[in-house]
């Protein structure tokens, strides 16, 4: 970190989640929030077509706590061990600017490093004149959608190894670059390490003016520099600092909401460790490289810090080294996993759906465990869970600790059973649903909880306004029946009606359950005899053998010159005095009269008949 004020120093579980029935709920209250912005209905969200992009792809599914569990500390200590054994990384302003080999070391360790650690997934430029190292790990999304970064500086001043300040956001952004390039997340996430922060964050400065220039997006920047000192006399929800931006210019949705989510995520899945606390309130907020970005006007950037800055006597020293006693690298494991965690769940909103997060728990007798979710819009929050054993107890409280809901799960004869509430939030903040076995025994818990967010408080919910501007929603370029937005959530091309070049618009193979992406026009999904591209010619449809409902496979009816698309069974076209539908029963064409055939085998038996009666009576007159 850069020069600090000195006397600021002295002077201070394994168990599958049972189907629960919150989401449709949520679904539910989610069609009564009042929108601001035209957009596509919500009920085409909610239809058997939604936007689901391939397998591959995160996207509704919530890796944070995957995320949070992979970062290791381990992985992390031996990073800072092999960025600093090579001594002092620093960097003379000159004229001309010189970087000592330790320096220049670390610049291409790292820049392999992000390369390696992603199996090539992670692409590497070397921007400013300062050498900083931008790794981009590229997103799903092929549009203008926002990004996350995370990032730290790689020099250190002259005679001090650097593993506190700042070793520690080298690593935390090498650990997240190896554990995040395992997915595909919708968002581009880059990795950033900065040169001449020492010098006035000189680096940082540099590839923020560029971003600004290039309008990258950025929707949160983590910097974090010394994370390894805590202060042992504070509460241990706050051992770690996360410092959001609370300058003028910002809300809560570009400063706060970050480092409650951050907050959120230590809490449930690891140590509760992280304080969230005003820019206001913090000495050094101007002295790291999250400022850069301040002044090139992107709000959105947060600052974690070691709480023991105070203690920290090896600042700037020689014994900034990784084996210092002071450093506690648990710390900085729990408060990387949470930032990665928070990305995670951040890229998790999907269109149409609310937030819809799953925990589980065992709780001995008596025992109570908090959970925090931290909301952004006013909406309503639906709590359910179940209790394996023994009653539970689910309480929700606002930010401001007044109780909301509560409810208790009745174990009666060792049958289990569920419990839901919903209750209405109206704030902004971080709430706490406390679980609480009040049975007899100890209790296996699982539970979830959904609500609505609207992380840039836009005022258009996420799960309906997504990540793209709203025109994008309401656009079509090519004609094809999908919006611009839609598109860019499929992979389709949205300058090209049929991207895959099958005979069929892709707004037609998307609504119908085909594959836009795929050449499917000579299959026969529904089996009615017509292939897609027939189906898409006819207009009918190729996901149903039935279009119209009449009882005729449409196939049957196009072979035989009816109408797929109109109930036209109880017709009779060729009057033989049977329908349509008899006709195909009975396996007979409906435009051949069956009387064509009937008539002269009729008359043939009329004229035996009389032959006959003649011969009977000419018989009798004979015999009187």
């Amino acid at each position: 970190m850069a020069q600090m004020l000195t006397f600021m120093r002295v002077c201070a579980s394994g168990k599958t989640m049972k189907p629960l029935l919150l989401t449709s709920l949520m679904l539910v209250l989610l069609m009564a929030i009042p929108l601001q912005s035209p957009m596509m209905p919500i009920n085409d969200a909610g239809s058997a077509n939604k936007l689901v992009p391939s397998n591959d792809q995160i996207y509704v599914v919530d890796v944070a706590e995957d995320i949070y569990n992979a970062v290791s500390e381990q992985s992390y200590l031996d990073f800072i061990i092999e960025l600093t054994e090579n001594g002092s990384r620093w960097v003379n302003e000159g004229p001309p600017i010189v970087y000592s080999d330790a320096n220049i070391r670390a610049r291409d360790w790292i820049s392999q490093q992000l390369v390696q650690l992603s199996g090539g997934r992670i692409t590497v430029e070397l921007m400013g004149e300062h050498n900083s190292v931008v790794g981009r790990l590229p997103g799903w999304i092929q549009s203008d959608a926002p990004c996350l970064m995370i990032g730290g500086h790689y020099d250190s001043v002259f005679g001090a190894p650097g593993a506190n300040d700042d070793g520690t956001g080298v690593a935390a952004t090498l650990e997240l670059a190896r554990v995040l390039s395992e997915y595909e997340f919708p968002f581009d996430i880059y990795f950033c390490t900065w040169n001449s922060e020492e010098n006035g964050l000189i680096g940082s400065g540099e590839v923020a003016q560029i971003f600004a220039n290039d309008g990258l997006d950025i929707l949160m920047y983590y910097n974090v520099d010394m994370l390894l000192v805590e202060n042992p006399t504070v509460p241990v929800d706050e051992r770690v600092l996360m410092v959001y931006n609370s300058e003028a210019s910002t809300t809560y949705h570009n400063g706060r909401y970050w480092a409650e989510l951050a907050r959120m995520m230590s809490n449930n899945l690891g140590l509760n460790l992280i304080k969230p606390l005003s820019s206001s309130h913090f000495p050094f907020w101007m002295q790291s490289d999250h400022y850069s970005f301040i002044r090139e006007g992107y709000d959105r950037a947060m600052f974690a810090f070691e709480s023991g800055w105070a203690l920290d006597d090896a600042y700037h020293q020689p014994t900034d080294t990784w084996d210092n006693p002071m450093y506690n690298y648990t710390l900085a494991r729990d408060t990387v996993g949470a930032i990665g965690a928070s990305m995670a769940l951040t890229m998790a909103n999907a269109y149409g759906q609310p937030t819809d997060i799953q925990y589980n728990c065992t709780l001995e007798l008596g025992d109570t465990r908090s959970y925090y979710f931290v909301l952004s819009i006013e909406t309503d929050v639906g709590v359910e869970w179940f209790g394996d054993g023994s009653d539970i107890a689910a309480s929700l409280y606002a930010p401001n600790g007044s109780l909301m809901e509560t409810g208790v799960t009745d174990v009666i004869n060792d049958i289990d059973d569920d419990e839901l509430f919903v209750a209405h939030a109206t704030q902004n903040g971080l709430y706490t649903l406390v679980m609480e076995n009040t049975g007899n025994q100890s209790a296996f818990c699982e539970f979830n909880v959904g609500y609505i967010t609207d992380i840039n408080g836009d005022g258009v919910v996420d799960t309906v306004g997504y990540w793209f501007d709203q025109i994008q929603w309401e656009l079509d370029n090519d004609g094809d029946g999908l919006s611009n937005a839609q598109e860019m959530l499929i992979g389709t091309d949205r300058w090209n009606a049929d991207s895959d070049g099958d005979g069929m618009r892709d707004g037609w193979e998307y609504h119908n359950g085909l594959d836009p992406l795929v050449d499917d026009a000579s299959e026969d999904l529904d089996h009615d005899g017509l292939i897609n591209l027939f189906e898409y010619g006819n207009g009918t449809s190729p996901s149903s053998s039935d279009s119209d409902s009449d009882l005729m496979p449409d196939g049957w009816e196009t072979d035989h010159d009816l109408n797929p698309l109109v109930d036209d069974a109880n017709l009779d076209p060729d009057g033989d005095f049977r329908t349509n539908l008899q006709e195909y029963q009975m396996g007979s064409d409906p435009h051949v009269s069956d009387l064509d055939l009937v008539t002269p085998v009729a008359l043939l038996g009329t004229t035996t008949v009389l032959v006959v009666l003649g011969g009977v009576l000419v018989k009798k007159r004979r015999s009187s």
